[in-house]
Protein backbone atom coordinates (compact mmCIF):
# COMPACT_ATOMS: atom_id res chain seq x y z
CA UNK A 1 0.00 0.00 0.00
CA UNK A 2 1.88 3.69 -1.63
CA UNK A 3 -0.86 6.23 0.30
CA UNK A 4 -1.41 7.62 3.48
CA UNK A 5 -4.61 5.19 4.45
CA UNK A 6 -5.99 7.49 7.42
CA UNK A 7 -6.65 10.35 4.83
CA UNK A 8 -7.57 8.22 2.28
CA UNK A 9 -10.14 6.55 4.58
CA UNK A 10 -11.43 10.20 5.08
CA UNK A 11 -14.67 10.09 2.55
CA UNK A 12 -15.21 6.56 2.55
CA UNK A 13 -17.82 6.11 6.11
CA UNK A 14 -18.72 2.18 5.30
CA UNK A 15 -15.21 1.06 4.51
CA UNK A 16 -14.31 2.74 8.36
CA UNK A 17 -17.17 1.07 9.63
CA UNK A 18 -15.94 -2.47 8.04
CA UNK A 19 -12.27 -1.40 9.23
CA UNK A 20 -13.38 -0.69 13.10
CA UNK A 21 -12.51 -3.38 15.27
CA UNK A 22 -10.44 -5.04 12.93
CA UNK A 23 -6.47 -4.27 13.87
CA UNK A 24 -4.57 -2.46 11.61
CA UNK A 25 -1.90 -4.77 10.92
CA UNK A 26 -4.49 -6.53 9.02
CA UNK A 27 -5.43 -3.76 6.72
CA UNK A 28 -3.14 -4.12 4.14
CA UNK A 29 -4.79 -7.21 3.37
CA UNK A 30 -8.66 -5.57 3.44
CA UNK A 31 -7.64 -2.55 1.06
CA UNK A 32 -6.95 -2.32 -2.21
CA UNK A 33 -3.31 -1.81 -3.41
CA UNK A 34 -4.29 1.40 -4.82
CA UNK A 35 -5.92 4.55 -3.75
CA UNK A 36 -8.12 4.99 -6.99
CA UNK A 37 -9.70 1.84 -6.11
CA UNK A 38 -11.01 2.37 -2.40
CA UNK A 39 -14.31 3.69 -4.41
CA UNK A 40 -15.19 0.71 -5.97
CA UNK A 41 -14.57 -0.75 -2.37
CA UNK A 42 -17.09 1.51 -1.28
CA UNK A 43 -19.56 0.99 -3.93
CA UNK A 44 -19.19 -2.86 -3.66
CA UNK A 45 -20.06 -2.61 0.48
CA UNK A 46 -23.05 -0.50 -0.44
CA UNK A 47 -24.38 -3.07 -2.91
CA UNK A 48 -23.82 -6.00 -0.53
CA UNK A 49 -25.69 -4.58 2.45
CA UNK A 50 -28.37 -3.78 -0.10
CA UNK A 51 -28.40 -7.08 -1.28
CA UNK A 52 -28.36 -8.05 2.21
CA UNK A 53 -31.48 -6.84 3.73
CA UNK A 54 -33.22 -8.09 -0.26
CA UNK A 55 -31.62 -11.70 1.22
CA UNK A 56 -33.38 -11.22 4.71
CA UNK A 57 -36.99 -10.61 3.24
CA UNK A 58 -36.15 -13.79 0.62
CA UNK A 59 -35.36 -15.94 3.89
CA UNK A 60 -38.32 -14.72 5.65
CA UNK A 61 -41.41 -15.03 3.08
CA UNK A 62 -39.88 -18.57 2.42
CA UNK A 63 -40.07 -19.14 5.93
CA UNK A 64 -43.39 -17.90 6.33
CA UNK A 65 -44.82 -19.82 2.94
CA UNK A 66 -42.70 -23.19 4.37
CA UNK A 67 -40.24 -23.04 0.95
CA UNK A 68 -37.12 -25.14 1.08
CA UNK A 69 -35.04 -21.81 2.00
CA UNK A 70 -32.66 -20.07 -0.62
CA UNK A 71 -31.41 -16.82 -0.03
CA UNK A 72 -30.41 -16.44 -3.60
CA UNK A 73 -33.23 -16.30 -5.11
CA UNK A 74 -34.68 -13.00 -6.65
CA UNK A 75 -37.17 -11.25 -4.36
CA UNK A 76 -39.84 -11.28 -7.15
CA UNK A 77 -39.58 -14.84 -7.84
CA UNK A 78 -40.58 -15.77 -4.31
CA UNK A 79 -42.90 -12.99 -3.84
CA UNK A 80 -44.69 -14.67 -7.39
CA UNK A 81 -44.29 -18.13 -5.50
CA UNK A 82 -45.90 -17.02 -2.24
CA UNK A 83 -48.35 -15.30 -4.07
CA UNK A 84 -49.39 -18.43 -5.92
CA UNK A 85 -49.16 -20.19 -2.65
CA UNK A 86 -51.92 -18.30 -1.42
CA UNK A 87 -54.05 -18.75 -4.65
CA UNK A 88 -54.22 -22.29 -4.16
CA UNK A 89 -55.05 -22.43 -0.46
CA UNK A 90 -57.86 -20.33 -0.88
CA UNK A 91 -58.75 -22.23 -3.97
CA UNK A 92 -58.87 -25.18 -1.28
CA UNK A 93 -60.39 -23.65 0.98
CA UNK A 94 -63.11 -22.58 -0.42
CA UNK A 95 -63.75 -26.14 -2.11
CA UNK A 96 -63.26 -27.38 1.37
CA UNK A 97 -66.28 -25.03 2.53
CA UNK A 98 -68.14 -25.33 -0.68
CA UNK A 99 -68.09 -29.68 0.13
CA UNK A 100 -68.64 -29.04 3.93
CA UNK A 101 -71.92 -27.06 3.01
CA UNK A 102 -72.83 -29.50 0.88
CA UNK A 103 -72.44 -32.46 2.95
CA UNK A 104 -74.78 -30.65 5.55
CA UNK A 105 -77.61 -30.10 2.91
CA UNK A 106 -77.41 -33.69 1.98
CA UNK A 107 -77.40 -35.23 5.44
CA UNK A 108 -80.89 -32.42 6.58
CA UNK A 109 -82.65 -34.12 3.86
CA UNK A 110 -81.87 -37.66 4.63
CA UNK A 111 -83.06 -37.62 7.93
CA UNK A 112 -86.17 -35.97 7.18
CA UNK A 113 -87.51 -38.58 4.79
Amino acid sequence: MNYDVDRALQPYYNIRMMLEGVPRDIWTVLLPDREERLALLESNILFFKRRAKEREQVINIQRLCGFPLRPNESLREVNIKARLAGLKKEQLRKKFNDRKSGDEGDGDTASDS
